[in-house]
């Protein structure tokens, strides 16, 4: 759906000519991809900081990095989630716009 170059419908013609074949305009597969790569990262991230923190509890003790850097790749996640969500928002809205009659 996101790539609708790639789609066509026939149009009937306003004469008795035949139905004439139009193509949409746009491709959006980027932002589609880029908001399941960040949802699917997320996804995977999630257990692994859960495993981290439930079998190697020593790594998150007072003084060690691994707070640090679970808050940094949490932060970076959420960035990134806010990020794609609002280019899939707007790349859904052009699709909504191009395939409106």
């Amino acid at each position: 759906p996101p790539r609708l170059h790639q789609v066509y419908f026939e149009a009937p013609s306003c004469g008795a000519g035949p139905p004439e074949r139009v193509f949409l305009v746009g491709d959006h597969s980027s932002a589609a991809q880029f908001f399941v790569t960040v949802g699917v990262g997320s996804f995977l991230y999630a257990p692994a900081a859960l495993g981290g923190y439930l079998f190697a509890p020593q790594a998150y003790r007072a003084g060690g990095r691994g707070p640090r850097i679970d808050l940094g790749v949490t932060a970076a996640l959420a960035f990134l989630w806010l990020v794609s969500s609002c280019a899939w928002a707007a790349a859904l809205a052009e699709v909504k716009a191009a395939t409106a009659p």
